[in-house]
């Protein structure tokens, strides 16, 4: 008995509460004049995942042959559509040790010279495709002094 009067209360306060609305229910109503009348029939998108893939065998040779011969592990991750780490784990798999890209030695000159041009080492870094310390600690090996941080006009 007293569950079904809780009930009619409920009820009848229901259009009291909406017959003097207050400010943030005032606001609320207005926002829903916007909504949509029905509710679409399809249903959103789902998000896009990327999914697994294995590895076959002769891709995995393949893979061994083309990193032995100096293709990255990016470079190669991105011919194969799976992820580095991917292809990372598989390679020490098979006993070999790969390593984060490096300056190869060619360049550092080039590096000393951009840098003393002016440019940062954020610029050269960015050349080269690897950090900014890495840049920092090949220039101080070659003996270069390094300059106060901040932003030098230089071109890379």
């Amino acid at each position: 008995m007293t569950w079904s009067l809780l009930n009619m209360s409920s009820m009848v306060a229901l259009p009291e509460a909406l017959a003097h609305p207050c400010r943030p229910t005032l606001r609320l109503l207005k926002i829903a004049e916007g909504w949509a009348d029905e509710v679409p029939n399809e249903a959103s998108p789902s998000p896009a995942y990327r999914t697994l893939r294995r590895l076959r065998p002769d891709e995995l040779d393949d893979i061994v042959v083309a990193y032995a011969s100096g293709a990255t592990v990016e470079e190669l991750a991105a011919k194969y559509n799976v992820h580095r780490i991917t292809i990372g784990k598989q390679l020490r798999k098979r006993g070999i040790q790969t390593a984060a890209p490096r300056v190869r030695p060619e360049y550092v000159c080039e590096a000393v010279q951009l840098y003393e041009a002016g440019s940062t080492l954020v610029q050269i870094a960015a050349r080269f495709g690897v950090g900014r310390n890495t840049i920092r600690l090949h220039l101080i090996a070659s003996g270069v002094q390094m300059r106060k941080k901040g932003r030098r006009g230089g071109v890379a």
